[in-house]
């Protein structure tokens, strides 16, 4: 059995103030680093981990540190692992977004292609290959993987087998929360979704399209 630690990176800049990031590469802010830290506690505590990968955002690269410092480990990058494309929203404040584009972005919360990006169902089959390479190639071993609020729940949604419409089944990840899968004989399981009662008040959460 391959263990599966989906580690969604920590509280950024662009969560705090409220803007569109996808493929933008923007920092943790001090309160996202400390959240890595004290999940590599956790993480350290817990698990016997294998090996790290992650998205090659540097927000998550970073949440991965702590722990890859930690156990002398690299952090495999893996651009599939990247958040959703947003294309022209990029950089864009969300409440802008809804305001200049309000029948596109109602559209796009239905899990349609973001203008100029990807949709809902491309991030989950390229973060869901991503997954399946990495648990065939780790066997009976446990891996970590540091991503983003939305990839992760598109891989729940895919292991799942939930339609776009059914996406609201699975919860809201909160900053550097811990989902675990396990992988054996060809088949995931979800364990657990979203835990980060370790890190008690330093949760932090976005609506999901915050990421």
């Amino acid at each position: 059995m391959t263990k599966i630690l989906l580690v969604r990176h920590g509280y950024s800049e662009y969560n705090h103030v409220k803007k569109f990031t996808g493929h933008l590469d923007i920092p943790l802010t001090p309160l996202g680093v400390k959240q890595a830290e004290v999940t590599a506690k956790y993480l350290l505590e817990t698990y016997t981990i294998d090996a790290i990968y992650s998205s090659d955002l540097s927000r998550a690269v970073n949440t991965a540190k702590p722990v890859a410092d930690a156990l002398g480990l690299p952090v495999q990058t893996d651009k599939r692992l990247r958040e959703l494309n947003l294309g022209d929203w990029t950089d864009m404040y969300i409440a802008d977004v809804k305001e200049k584009y309000p029948v596109e972005y109602e559209a796009y919360r239905k899990g349609a292609r973001c203008l100029g990006g990807e949709s809902a169902d491309e991030l989950k089959d390229r973060a869901l290959q991503a997954v399946y390479e990495i648990a065939q190639t780790n066997e009976h071993k446990t891996v970590l993987i540091t991503a983003h609020g939305g990839t992760i729940r598109a891989i729940l949604r895919g292991l799942q087998n939930l339609s776009v419409a059914e996406a609201s089944k699975v919860p809201i990840v909160s900053n550097n929360s811990v989902t675990e899968i396990c992988y054996q004989d060809g088949a995931f399981q979800v364990v657990k979704i979203s835990y980060d009662e370790h890190l008690t008040k330093l949760k932090t959460w976005q609506e999901k399209e915050l990421n």
